[in-house]
């Protein structure tokens, strides 16, 4: 069984071609698919999210239409983890994976967090805040998801 630490830092490095993405159509995966991490409890895809990966995003969206729902302990959905940081086109690929959803499953872009927020909401939240070079783009690749550092003890 793959360490939180060491699925962080493989989801940061964002390759689909490894362990546990390369994975991920087989049923013994889904405890490490469906696992929630860190303090917030954010799933795989909260994580594969913040960091903009659109590759994985794509890739865990497709296999797994429910983790686009899925909230952490702040209510947030990848979708408002995406759009709080910034990465456009990993929740464009979030929003497109909606109509993979069963009809009675909460819409994503509809979903509200705790502090009652549409992802809409956290995306212009966000543009109020960051600096304007700081958009579209996570440079220094960090999680916004509170996550343990996976390289450090």
């Amino acid at each position: 069984m793959i360490e939180e630490r060491e699925l962080i830092r493989v989801t940061r490095d964002g390759n689909a071609n490894s362990y546990p993405f390369r994975d991920m159509s087989h049923r013994d995966m889904s405890d490490i698919i469906f696992k929630k991490l860190g303090p917030l409890n954010n799933s795989l895809l909260h994580l594969v999210a913040s960091f903009g990966n659109e590759d994985l995003t794509k890739l865990m969206a497709g296999q797994f239409p429910t983790l686009i729902i899925q909230t952490n302990s702040h209510g947030d959905t990848p979708l408002h983890v995406a759009a709080r940081v910034g990465m456009l086109s990993t929740a464009e690929i979030l929003v497109n994976h909606e109509k993979d959803l069963h009809p009675d499953e909460p819409r994503p872009l509809r979903m509200k967090n705790n502090e009652g927020n549409t992802a809409l909401h956290e995306a212009l939240l966000a543009l109020q805040l960051a600096p304007k070079s700081k958009h579209s783009k996570n440079p220094a690749n960090e999680s916004y998801c509170k996550v343990p550092d996976a390289t450090h003890g």
